[in-house]
This record gives structure tokens, C-alpha cells and sequence, in this order.
């Protein structure tokens, strides 16, 4: 029987002392890149110690330069083939805002990524640099997290990226300062001239839309021109299907009618077909707030009015009806007097039933039918009245 000799025996014994020497390893590996021990606390990951790891499989991909187009007109700006109306008011805010989103969107995390904090910011609160059509922005972006469960040191990344945006005009503004416009939106009352209230209300309606339409996309969402006239309101735009959204808008606040019309201006030859405009036109009645009408025998004034509906109020009984306005074109209900039409008289007696007031014109007393809503009153008082061929009605 043959023994090891003692070389084996010494070999072995020095093998062990080495394994003991480095600790709790159980193999002796070493980071190619950096030389770096591998150690229970930090294992190697892919053959790399935990710091060469980080540095050859980064938490995130981010591009040095980013390249965006803004229209320095409406500061709208273009991301993915679209015009993005911003949510910033600002134009510097606004190029910052569409610096950020596109690099939100570019940014790539790592697949297994986890616990993953990002920070974007710009670097400076100004635009750093602005050259004559463009902007320079530079964004910083941070990074802290891990990609593989066996890291004990996080990825702590760093990186800067230069946003480059054109500064141009975007189709819709550079349609608006040539005056194009696809649609007539043509606002006209019955029988009057449009009320202040009427022309202040429906150019803030018109803007309000046309900003919601703008923030959408719409690529068509403006107004080329704007026309007051003695007889209404014209707005050129540059959509008609807004132009229709808008007078139906119109007509739920006021009611009217409403009418469309289109004429050729010419052919598109790249399509091969004609090119139309369309007018669409709302009429409002002549119906106003505080105006009167006559309805079943009596003297009714409008207290309210909307897209479906007036609502009057009975001089004598102040009772209220409401009227649709299908029901008021079917019984051909008018106007008795308009507004401008009250006067002032003095109450010259009181009697349960009758007031006698003073003519505006003649100052001959005259007896008039007391509302019995009107409680109170006396003499020498002026009292609002309107009169209607020769009849006299108390207004309040």
C-alpha cells in the first residue's frame, strides 16, 4: 500500500490556508476591468466588481441632444409630428416644459430596473442659450436605483442632455397671418343690432372654444379675422367643424336660428376637387331681457332667456310662464314694446285697486290697474309704467 507523499499533503494545507486567508469567499474571482477582490459583502455581478458593474450596464440611456421645433408666435410646440398647445403661460416656461417632456419620453431605464429615483430639471432658470431662430435649454437628469438583486452600490448616474428647438411658425399661425380661413362664423339678431352684452358675451364664448379646440390640437383652432360690424359679428376661421361647434354653442345661450351656406372658391388639384367656404350664421331673436310680449291677452315681460326657452313675467298677476321657443314661433308670439320703451310717472293717488298716475306727456292723471304684488305705494312715489296703444301697464 502506497501513501501520499508529503508535497500532496503540503499542497493541500497550503490551498487551505489561502481560502482562510481571503476570508469567507468561496472561490478567489477578481473584476477583469479593475483587479478589485470579490468578497462575500460585494459579489462580482456578470464577472465585474459592483463599481465596473455600474459602469458597464448604466440604470439609463439618455441622448445628448434632443431636437424640437416651437413656434414662437402661439409657443406652441411640436412633439411627435403634432402641435402641442402648452400648458405654461410663459414663453421661456414653455420651452422649458417642451424640454422636459421630450426628455422624459427619450429616456430608456434598464430592463430589470428597480427602486428607481429620476430628477429632470433644467440647469439654469433662463433659457441658457438663444441664438437667432433657436433656443439652446440644457437638462439635467439623475438617476438612483439597481438593476441586478446581488448589487449592494446603487447606480447613481448623472447626465446633461441639450435640448435644440427651432424657433418657427407653426402651420396654424402661418395660416392666421395669411389670412386663410376654412369657415364664416356670422352672429346677426332679428330685427336689431346685437346687444353689448350680446357682443362682449359671444367674442369671450368664441375665444374660450377656440383656446380648449387650440390645447386638443385642433390643428384649425383660430381666427384669422375678426369683422364688427354695424349689423354683427363675422369670424374667419380656420375650421368648420369648430365654426358649427361654436354656433350651436351660441344658440344654447341665446337661442336663434341658425343657417348654413357654402360657395366654391376654387379647385384643389392635388386632390381633384373644389375647394368650398362655408358660411354658417345664427340669427338671435328679437327677443331681449326686459323687452315684452303679448301672450294670451296679456302684457308678459321677458325675465329670462336661453337656447330652449323664455321665461316672462305677467305685469298684472306676476305670475311666471315659460315658453319654449318651438311654442313661440308656432303661435307667432312678438314683441309688444322693447325695453327702451319704459318710462317714469308720478303716483298722484292710491286706491286698492287702481292707482292714478300722471301722464309723462300730458301730466293728465290717469287710472291704471293696480298689480297686486304692489304693496305699499303712495302717493307722489315714481312708478316704471309702459304704454301700449292707450292702455297703461305698471312695470315694478
Amino acid at each position: 500500500m502506497e501513501f501520499p507523499t508529503l508535497s500532496f499533503y503540503a499542497f493541500n494545507f497550503l490551498h487551505l490556508l489561502y481560502y482562510r486567508h481571503i476570508g469567507d469567499s468561496l472561490l478567489a474571482r477578481f473584476c477583469p476591468n479593475c483587479g478589485t477582490e470579490e468578497t462575500r459583502e460585494r459579489p462580482l455581478i456578470e464577472g465585474l466588481c459592483q463599481t465596473c458593474f455600474t459602469l458597464e450596464y448604466p440604470l439609463l440611456e439618455v441622448p445628448k441632444e434632443i431636437f424640437l421645433e416651437a413656434c414662437f408666435n402661439c409657443a406652441s410646440y411640436k412633439w411627435k409630428g403634432k402641435w402641442v398647445q402648452p400648458k405654461a403661460v410663459k414663453f421661456n416656461d414653455v420651452l422649458q416644459e417642451a424640454a422636459i417632456l421630450a426628455v422624459e419620453k427619450s429616456i430608456k431605464l434598464a430592463k430589470n430596473a428597480k427602486k428607481t429615483r429620476i430628477s429632470i430639471e433644467p440647469s439654469f432658470s433662463e433659457i441658457a442659450r438663444a441664438l437667432r431662430a433657436k433656443a439652446i435649454i440644457p437638462i439635467k437628469v439623475k438617476a438612483y436605483g439597481v438593476i441586478h438583486p446581488a448589487q449592494k452600490i446603487p447606480h447613481e448616474e448623472e447626465f446633461e442632455v441639450d435640448i435644440i428647438i427651432d424657433l418657427v411658425t407653426c402651420p396654424k399661425c402661418s395660416k392666421a397671418a395669411r389670412k386663410e380661413y376654412q369657415a364664416i362664423l356670422q352672429i346677426r339678431a332679428d330685427e336689431r343690432k346685437l346687444t353689448d352684452f350680446e357682443n362682449k358675451t359671444i367674442k369671450n364664448l368664441v375665444t374660450a372654444e377656440i383656446e380648449k379646440f387650440a390645447k386638443k390640437g385642433d390643428p384649425g383652432a383660430f381666427i384669422s379675422e375678426l369683422e364688427e360690424k354695424a349689423e354683427g359679428l363675422d369670424f374667419y376661421l380656420g375650421s368648420l367643424h369648430i365654426a358649427k361647434y361654436l354656433v350651436n354653442s351660441i344658440q344654447a345661450k341665446f337661442g336663434g336660428k341658425m343657417k348654413e351656406t357654402s360657395r366654391q372658391t376654387g379647385w384643389d388639384r392635388n386632390k381633384g376637387r373644389k375647394l368650398y367656404r362655408t358660411t354658417v350664421s345664427i340669427r338671435l331673436p328679437a327677443f331681449r331681457v326686459k323687452d315684452f310680449f303679448e301672450y294670451r291677452g296679456a302684457i308678459h315681460r321677458i325675465e329670462e332667456l336661453d337656447g330652449q326657452k323664455i321665461i316672462g313675467l305677467n305685469l298684472l298677476t306676476r305670475e311666471k310662464i315659460f315658453l319654449p321657443w318651438k311654442q313661440i314661433e308656432r303661435e307667432k308670439i312678438q314683441l309688444a314694446a322693447k325695453r327702451e320703451d319704459v318710462q317714469s310717472a308720478l303716483v298722484s293717488a292710491v286706491t286698492p285697486d287702481k292707482l292714478q298716475i300722471l301722464d309723462p306727456k300730458t301730466y293728465q292723471p290717469i287710472d291704471v290697474q293696480r298689480p297686486k304684488s304692489l304693496i305699499g305705494i303712495k302717493a307722489s312715489k315714481e312708478l316704471s309704467i309702459l304704454k301700449i296703444d292707450k292702455t297703461i301697464y305698471v312695470v315694478e
